[in-house]
């Protein structure tokens, strides 16, 4: 329901610029960065002609900001423009400081005709009382967008026409490959599309060329391990574990990372044992892929359910000892791995 909301949001902002019927008040969140500066932008694309900016575009971040400077500027009078635009980053607006609750009343109870006022929640959480009456007030008089991680076919296309800009091919599985193992985060993404692009010597993307320079989140480089320590591969469990630690991953965060895999794995194990669809595992673990839900079908048959259920066992126990023990942690890390690797498949 709030994925549909939040789809609905962002298909009306989409019609409302393009038919300069735009709001006079936004709210733009949401954990897709990219996107949402993607939409600031065409906000100033669609109201400020060029040159203007100077004088129809105002930037507020919301430490030393008040009442009256944000009015001034709000109920200001646009220059050879409709309206003007103002951008105000990270001010909590259901929660404002006592020297702004009274502007936000004010913009919010009487919005401005000749302004467009965008609210960003960048560093701060977006959180609303929705008990408040001024989150009923919000709620009436502004278009709040979230921009959420895209759907898996809505990435690859746009990933595709990235690496196409540069004369360059991606096929659907080695996209579904690079969103594994770099994350759905459009912005990294970006910098590892031009990686990629740069070093690739051919016109079409291979697996071997994003393993050269990729650098993969730390779910993807447990999922190795995990695969390693399924092909008793101890060596090469341990020089991933090694990696991670030289790279000044926290043990806690590693240890917490490796829990996490145990557990899916545990999960798709009994999914396959119950003859259950593989959308159920993506269900229970809010896979919106099912090219990770495939990778932990075969990863899971490949080690058990008896080794799944233990793995969980010793990352739990693994974990409790990491956060009260003194004892040294990238020993007991290295020592959770070893017992993983010398855990049986079958009971």
């Amino acid at each position: 329901m709030e994925q549909k909301a939040a789809k609905d949001a962002l298909s009306r902002l989409k019609k409302q610029i393009s038919g300069a019927s735009l709001s006079p008040l936004y709210i733009f969140h949401g954990s897709e960065d990219y996107l949402r500066e993607h939409y600031v932008e065409r906000l100033r694309a669609a109201l400020i002609p060029d040159g203007t900016e100077a004088l129809n575009l105002t930037c507020f971040e919301a430490k030393g900001l008040d009442s009256q400077t944000l009015l001034d500027a709000a109920y200001s009078m646009p220059f050879m423009a409709e309206r003007r635009l103002i951008i105000v980053r990270d001010l909590d607006v259901f929660r404002p400081d006592a020297k702004l609750r009274a502007a936000i009343e004010q913009l919010f109870g009487d919005p401005p005709e000749t302004a467009c006022i965008v609210f960003v929640y960048d560093i701060i959480e977006y959180k609303p009382d929705r008990r408040t009456a001024l989150f009923t007030l919000v709620s009436k008089t502004a278009e709040i967008v979230e921009f959420c991680e895209q759907e898996p076919r809505a990435l690859i296309d746009w990933i595709s026409r990235r690496f196409l800009t540069a004369g360059q091919h991606i096929g659907n599985e080695e996209a579904q490959y690079l969103i594994f193992l770099c994350g759905r985060r459009m912005t990294p993404l970006i910098q590892e599309i031009s990686k990629i692009s740069a070093y690739a010597r051919g016109d079409r993307i291979t697996k071997k060329e994003i393993d050269a320079v990729a650098t993969p989140v730390l779910e993807a480089v447990i999922f190795e391990m995990t695969d390693a320590i399924a092909e008793k591969n101890g060596a090469k469990a341990l020089r991933i574990l090694g990696d991670l630690q030289a790279l000044r991953h926290e043990p806690v965060m590693i240890a917490a990372a490796i829990g996490r895999q145990a557990r899916r794995l545990y999960s798709a194990a009994l999914i396959a044992k119950n003859g259950l669809p593989q959308s159920r595992l993506m269900e229970l673990w809010g896979m919106r892929s099912a090219y990770p839900a495939t990778l932990l079908a075969k990863s899971a048959k490949k080690l058990g359910l008896h080794w799944c259920r233990e793995a969980v066992k010793l990352s739990a126990l693994a974990d409790v000892s990491l956060k009260s023990s003194p004892v040294d942690k990238n020993a007991q890390l290295e020592t959770l791995v070893l017992r993983l690797l010398c855990m049986e498949e079958t009971a």
